[in-house]
């Protein structure tokens, strides 16, 4: 009786990377106004940068923003 063939799985295709920054709200920093802290992440940089509050993070983003 031959030997079962086994067949190896196909690998998964991973999603691709975000294209710009990205905007984190981190619930579990909390500041003094009970607001979560909020963060900037870039792309192909694993460790997000924190900021105070929503606005700074949102200042940060139009700063990267590419002008035309």
């Amino acid at each position: 009786m031959p030997k079962p063939t086994r067949h190896r799985r196909q690998p998964r295709q991973r999603a691709p990377l975000p294209a710009g920054p990205r905007l984190l709200l981190m619930p579990g920093l909390i500041n003094a106004d009970g607001e979560p802290k909020a963060a900037v992440a870039l792309p192909g940089n694993p460790i997000p940068t924190l900021f105070p509050n929503v606005a700074a993070a949102l200042a940060a983003l139009r700063a990267l923003e590419v002008r035309p």
